[in-house]
């Protein structure tokens, strides 16, 4: 199944630094109608030693939601 983003909203503090990310995903639906709709918060936490959201492309941004994403879904041997 693609998963695609579809949404990127950045949230700012009263200085107009950006504090946090909401990223966007879905998929279309398959033939079984299953689907994919997710939104996954980037915290400064989330984005790796000495980066930014003022140094980091909306692409890269992406690709650390996806793995997130991915961390958060992922089955467990419970």
């Amino acid at each position: 199944m693609d998963i695609y983003m579809n949404k990127l909203t950045y949230n700012y503090d009263d200085d107009g630094n950006p504090v946090d990310a909401l990223i966007g995903f879905s998929s279309g639906m398959d033939k079984e109608s299953q689907y994919i709709y997710a939104n996954i918060k980037l915290t400064k936490d989330d984005l790796g030693e000495g980066k930014t959201f003022d140094s980091l492309s909306p692409k890269d941004l992406v690709a650390i939601a996806r793995t997130k994403l991915y961390n958060f879904t992922k089955p467990t041997t419970e």
